[in-house]
């Protein structure tokens, strides 16, 4: 969810995948009284947009970050305070609104921002909306240190750094009750690993196997997620796996010349979908009378209705920015 200094059709692919994954994520969430076993393969999804962006961050903004310290620096601490703003202008919008998620406590306007501060630090989800922005935003502000130390200290700096993350995410004390710093942790994760395959460009390289094997093995990723939610350590290597055989899966597709594009356009545009598709489901809640029923029928015309809007939605603002730079401007100033 974040902008990279060039462009890999692959991770476009992912988060646009992502996307349509939380389309499903949130449907049930919102409208079905799902319970929490109902999530647990597809609880992973959160963690990997934040894991993906600080990966991508490491992986091609940082490499700017080595010639021109200062500027990408700056361009990444206005990019997390972008996202911080842009998360609370929607969560003041819907409680002053009354708009939000029925099973959450609607504050008010004041009540918002009396609760402010606890909501930041805490990014309790029983009061708050759009929390993966939170983790995101802060981890674009704290980049810039992460990175600085990898390139004074090297590569053993670097690993130092990664073993001491997942040392902190590996004890539930922690992050017990903070989903804040969980997310945190998963990104800075995702940031090293990130960090660590641009220093060492030959991890990886060799991994070239087939549309089936890569299919299959994004499977047992995803069952693998569904086990291994102990802490956030195994919660972050869960999401490592999945996005690695993601990555396999979505290249191989590419490399088929499989009709991929709109899932690109997705991922391309994936913090306003991420904010878009919840807005859209809330809406066609309500409209559909706002009782929450059982997974089914409702709940799949819901997700393709969703995921149709979206693609259209995406499309006709990327031709817009095409043929208006007043468009462009202002989709640049805000999201990226």
């Amino acid at each position: 969810m974040t902008a990279a200094s060039t462009r890999d059709d692959t991770f476009d692919f992912i988060k646009g995948v992502l996307v349509l994954l939380m389309v499903l994520y949130h449907v049930m969430s919102i409208t079905s009284v799902a319970a929490e076993e109902h999530f647990r393969y597809i609880r992973f999804i959160s963690g990997s947009f934040i894991f993906v962006s600080g990966y991508l961050v490491a992986r091609f903004i940082g490499k700017g970050f080595r010639k021109a310290p200062g500027p990408v620096a700056r361009r990444l601490a206005i990019r997390g305070v972008k996202i911080l703003l842009i998360f609370a202008v929607l969560n003041f919008l819907i409680h002053a609104a009354g708009f939000g998620n029925v099973g959450k406590v609607q504050l008010g306007a004041w009540g918002f921002l009396r609760e402010s501060p606890v909501i930041f630090l805490r990014g309790d989800g029983r009061i708050s909306s759009f929390l993966i922005l939170l983790p995101i935003g802060y981890m674009l502000m704290l980049a810039p240190l992460v990175i600085a130390l990898s390139v004074v200290g090297g590569g053993v700096a670097t690993w130092i750094m990664l073993v001491a993350a997942i040392g902190l995410a590996a004890v539930p004390a922690v992050w017990h009750g903070v989903p804040v710093v969980e997310f945190l942790l998963v990104g800075l994760i995702g940031m090293l690993a990130g960090l660590l395959r641009s220093r060492y460009p030959s991890l990886g390289s060799q991994w070239r196997i087939g549309l089936l094997i890569s299919g299959l093995g994004l499977l047992g990723a995803v069952w693998l997620s569904g086990h291994s939610g102990i802490n956030v350590a195994t919660y972050s290597l869960s999401i490592a796996v999945v996005l690695l055989f993601m990555y396999a899966f979505g290249a191989a597709l590419l490399r088929a010349k499989t009709p991929t594009e709109a899932t690109i356009l997705l991922g391309r545009y994936s913090l306003l979908a991420y904010i878009a598709q919840i807005v859209v489901i809330q809406v066609g809640f309500r409209a559909l009378g706002g009782q929450r029923t059982e997974v089914g029928i409702l709940t799949l015309g819901m997700c393709v209705g969703t995921a149709i809007l979206l693609i259209v939605g995406i499309r006709l603002l990327e031709h817009m920015r095409k043929r208006s730079a007043l468009v462009d401007r202002c989709y640049r100033a805000v999201f990226t």
